[in-house]
């Protein structure tokens, strides 16, 4: 490889990580506000739907009804919480890695819940009470695929 040769690849190379640098400079702030929007908007109407959110949870049928009554009321402002954390970037390792957990949290119970045979509303978005079907999952999928990314971003700077 002569010199010139040797200088392009170089000169792609950088290309390459600027490219994938500037992307990231964009797409984390874009997935943040996303995320943000989607746990105040969930935990916000958790909050309205109070009644609807708690019969969900039981739905589940894994707690007992004073531990659903005190999720009921905590679990909603816990996602408010973060949600607007997440939306302003503070501590969003931190943020990220606990809306992470989360959903997985959430979608395993789910998941579990199907699997035993009980019918399972969504609880996320109470007043639009839904069964769950595909859709929770590929959501779920893509907030958690979001906040991981946003994770790892954060984690290398």
């Amino acid at each position: 490889m002569n010199r010139t040769e040797g200088q392009s690849a170089r000169n792609r190379i950088a290309r390459r990580h600027l490219w994938k640098q500037q992307l990231t400079n964009h797409l984390v702030p874009l997935l943040c506000v996303t995320v943000g929007i989607a746990f105040v908007a969930s935990g916000s109407l958790k909050v309205i739907y109070w009644s609807q959110f708690s019969d969900a949870l039981m739905s589940y049928g894994f707690l007992p009804s004073l531990i659903i009554n005190a999720a009921g009321l905590a679990l909603p402002w816990i996602e408010i919480t973060l949600g607007l954390m997440m939306m302003v970037r503070w501590r969003v390792s931190i943020i990220a890695g606990a809306l992470a957990t989360l959903l997985l949290i959430f979608t395993g119970v789910t998941a579990i819940a199907i699997l035993q045979g009980r019918p399972v509303e969504c609880g996320c978005f109470p007043g639009a009470m839904e069964p769950v079907s595909w859709g929770y999952f590929f959501r779920n999928g893509l907030l958690i695929l979001s906040c991981f990314y946003i994770l790892a971003s954060a984690r290398k700077q």
